[in-house]
């Protein structure tokens, strides 16, 4: 019996593993953690803060796709895409998409975010 509950252990333990490692690879979006404003003591351009007490990685694409990037912010941190609202406008604007720190945004079919997405999910970054 001893040998039998080992052979099923060792062979269940990887599979139990495996789905546990996949069901942490997602996170919820740190939405709650991101205000963007217009930063009047930085040439006026738009700025995202953090307002949590957790880092956030934030990935930024503009309304017409021509601007994707990201930025990683500290505890009460704040940083941009160096944009004025002048140039945000003609992009079609500019939307944050925040997740905790090592987590990346990505689209609902786990691809990187090109466009804008009414719906998005936080995916670990390895």
């Amino acid at each position: 019996m001893k040998t039998f509950m080992r052979c099923a252990l060792v062979i269940l333990l990887p599979l139990v593993m495996k789905y546990s490692a996949k069901a942490q690879q997602y996170a919820s979006p740190a939405t709650q953690c991101v205000q963007g404003y217009y930063d009047a003591n930085n040439y006026n351009w738009l700025t995202y803060r953090n307002t949590c007490n957790e880092a956030v990685h934030v990935t930024m694409v503009s309304g017409d796709g021509s601007n994707v990037g990201a930025i990683d912010l500290g505890p009460g941190r704040h940083d941009g895409p160096g944009l004025t609202a002048r140039e945000v406008r003609a992009i079609g604007g500019m939307e944050a998409f925040p997740c905790p720190a090592d987590y990346t945004a990505v689209a609902a079919d786990d691809s990187p975010l090109r466009r804008q997405v009414s719906a998005y999910r936080c995916k670990k970054s390895y």
